[in-house]
């Protein structure tokens, strides 16, 4: 065990632990740029590494038990550097991805503790994109109308896929329905926020924004 936190102490000493636990520490900036992103996620090498991490650590869902096996599988082949540095950023690994035009959503396991799962979006220029959380009343002040919504969070954990949709503009949308929580993920799931993800007809993220709220009725 202690040869393990060693390792992956050593692992995050170059990216920091901010960066390296996001989810335990703080939530992760929800803008990253990334090295070896530039020119999109190279689909050929994501899918390679993914059977390499499942036959050498004979998982198909990570953990923090199997994260010793993770770091050494990532470090053994060229075609897992995009998968090791979005695993550095997230503490996600890779399961499958779709790409809309100039932007790609992928979908992740995430080792860490209270976070099973994440959506985050790669541009071409090398944008490392995740779910935006934040106090609903800060991100979306007209619901300060009611003091019900005063103590929700929006989480950053989707439910459910994405949606892809074009603007007139040019530009482009990438919509998630968020879960909406009473002050943690544990403590109560409250409803759902929906919230767009906006790009420019090249694909550079531009903004995120809340376009609504929905809350569950008491006692379901």
């Amino acid at each position: 065990m202690i040869k393990k936190i060693l390792r992956i102490i050593l692992f995050c000493l170059p990216v920091g632990f901010s960066s390296c636990f996001p989810i335990i520490v703080s939530a992760y900036q929800n803008l990253q740029g990334v090295d070896v992103l530039q020119g999109g996620l190279q689909e050929k090498p994501l899918a390679v590494c993914l059977k390499i991490l499942q036959k050498q650590c004979r998982i198909t869902i990570p953990s923090m038990q199997n994260a010793d096996c993770l770091i050494k599988a990532f470090a053994s082949d060229k075609n897992c550097e995009q998968s090791q540095a979005i695993f550095q950023k997230t503490q996600g690994v890779i399961q499958r991805w779709r790409n809309f035009n100039n932007i790609t959503v992928a979908y992740l396991n995430v080792i860490a503790a209270d976070h099973s799962d994440d959506y985050d979006m790669i541009t071409k220029q090398g944008q490392l994109i995740g779910l935006f959380s934040a106090p609903l009343i800060t991100a979306y002040p007209a619901a300060a109308s009611s003091p019900d919504n005063t103590d929700l969070d929006i989480w950053p954990m989707a439910l459910g896929d994405p949606k892809a949709v074009p603007l007139p503009n040019g530009n482009n949308q990438i919509i998630f329905k968020q879960l909406l929580t009473k002050t943690c993920l544990a403590c109560s799931p409250r409803g759902s926020v929906t919230m767009a993800y906006l790009f420019d007809p090249e694909g550079h993220y531009l903004k995120w924004q809340v376009m609504g709220f929905k809350l569950e009725q008491a006692g379901k």
